[in-house]
C-alpha cells in the first residue's frame, strides 16, 4: 500500500473526525483546515495528557510530538522555539 492511498484519521476546528487517504487530506481536506489526528501521543490506546508530565518526562518527547500537542491545545508558540520554551509553554513555568 503506498503512502497516498494509506488511510488516517483527520479532525476540523469543530472537532468532527473522518477517515481519509493521505493524498485526500493533502489535496482536499488540509486546505479546509483538516488536521491530522497525532496518533503520537497514544500508547496502547490511551491519550497521554502532556499537561501530567513532569518537564522530565517532556524532555523525553520530540519537538514535534510537543508542537503537535501544543497545535492540539491550540496553544500559540514561536515556530522558532527551542524545546525547553515548547516544555515551559505546557508546564506553566
Amino acid at each position: 500500500m503506498s503512502d497516498e492511498s494509506k488511510v488516517i484519521k483527520v479532525k476540523n476546528a469543530a472537532g468532527d473526525e473522518i477517515e481519509v487517504t493521505e493524498k485526500a487530506f493533502r489535496v482536499v481536506y488540509k486546505a479546509q483546515g483538516y488536521k491530522k489526528i497525532d496518533d503520537t501521543n497514544e500508547k496502547d490506546g490511551e491519550v497521554i495528557d502532556f499537561f501530567t508530565l513532569s518537564t522530565e518526562e517532556l524532555q523525553g518527547i520530540t519537538k514535534e510530538k510537543l508542537k503537535a500537542f501544543l497545535d492540539q491545545e491550540s496553544i500559540d508558540y514561536n515556530s522558532n522555539a527551542n524545546k525547553d520554551e515548547l516544555i515551559s509553554l505546557i508546564t506553566g513555568e
